[in-house]
């Protein structure tokens, strides 16, 4: 299981660390580059 997601320099995202539980949701207002 993954226990944290880095993306540096994508997109929108230029440093960006999630530590992720057992059970994460992503939301947030469109075009926020959730799915980027």
């Amino acid at each position: 299981m993954f226990e944290c997601i880095h993306i540096e320099n994508y997109k929108c995202l230029r440093d960006v660390t999630v530590e992720l539980g057992d059970f994460t949701i992503l939301i947030g207002p469109n075009d926020s580059g959730k799915s980027s």
